[in-house]
């Protein structure tokens, strides 16, 4: 539940515009690394770089070009205060402007992280380790404080109401409700009353305190050792905001990864053992579909339309038998 970044027509579409010559590539690490290197292959996955793995002689390494240099550079600020709460991440080796064919770009070389991703460990007592492993690393990153709601990094100063920040999101839904009202074939009324659903329980049951959220933490960006049942490396924090913890386990995938394996190495037992626990995850997880609504019409993908409807009828009917309604 990542606002569909990772849709496969998205990538499709973006990387097909999006291929730096590989000789330019070369170029570039062999430079860094006064070594002869060779693309080996590129990582078919996000949506917003070109990532590629570069071998130089006996070694790896990962090389991300971005059209947006903020973007790596707010990535590599949440990876440097990830590591000092323990959680560990590529190291940045180097961070260079490059100018290609008139586009300036921004290379970042990193420290390749071998071993399985998560949801390549096929025996289930060692992953189900590493699962407790990861929820240990998640809970440290959630010891990470905000000042406020929002983007990271934070683009303001100074408190700001946390409600605020879900009327801006729920402000998405509203936008869009002719759109989707059309496609699903049901009343703009419908939609509506899912969005003041969400909206009329964010104060008795949202967190007022915002973390560093990673938006993304999920099997395919937590490379593990087998051997030491642990995750070694987490990625990928293209996603990551000022956002509640529960934002951030929300988009959890309960199911092959079971929630409750993570959960038993999450520290902050307080926010775990909350009576409202079960409810704050339903909130969050219908926050999050509804702003999946605007992500799909935006780039065009109607037809995901009615299953994102599905996901949050699902959970405004858990809010719903939790309240009473």
């Amino acid at each position: 539940m990542n606002n569909g970044v990772n849709n496969p027509e998205v990538v499709a579409a973006k990387q097909a515009l999006w291929s730096t010559p590989p000789e330019v590539i070369a170029k570039h690490v062999s430079k860094v690394t006064h070594r002869k290197a060779e693309i080996e292959r590129r990582i078919q996955q996000g949506a917003w770089n070109e990532v590629y793995v570069v071998g130089v002689e006996s070694e790896r390494y990962v090389l991300r070009i971005s059209r947006d240099a903020n973007l790596i550079a707010k990535e590599k600020s949440a990876r440097d205060l990830a590591k000092a709460v323990g959680v560990p991440v590529p190291a940045t080796l180097d961070i260079s402007p490059v100018s290609v064919d008139g586009k300036e770009l921004t290379f970042e070389l990193t420290e390749f992280v071998d071993g399985p991703a998560l949801h390549e460990v096929t025996d289930l007592v060692v992953r189900k380790d590493i699962l407790a492993h990861a929820g240990l690393l998640f809970s440290r990153l959630h010891t990470i404080g905000c000042p406020t709601y929002g983007p990271f990094p934070s683009v303001e100063t100074g408190p700001k109401a946390l409600s605020l920040f879900r009327k801006g999101q729920i402000s998405f839904i509203n936008s869009s409700l002719a759109q989707i009202s059309e496609i699903l074939n049901i009343p703009p009324s419908d939609v509506e009353g899912v969005a003041k659903l969400a909206e009329g329980l964010n104060e008795k049951y949202d967190e007022k305190d915002p973390v560093l959220a990673h938006m993304d933490f999920l099997p395919r960006h937590l490379i593990c050792s087998v051997e030491k049942k642990q995750v070694v490396g987490v990625l990928d924090f293209g996603n990551c905001r000022s956002a509640s913890p529960f934002d951030d386990l929300a988009n959890w995938i309960d199911g092959e990864f079971a929630l409750s394996d993570l959960l038993s190495g999450y520290s902050n037992h307080d926010l775990v053992n909350s009576p409202d626990f079960a409810m704050k995850m339903a909130l969050a997880r219908l926050q999050g579909n509804i702003m999946q609504f605007p992500f799909a019409l935006k780039h065009g993908l109607r037809d995901k339309i009615p299953l994102i409807w599905g996901r949050v009828m699902e959970q405004a009917g858990v809010l719903k038998l939790s309240i009473g309604q």
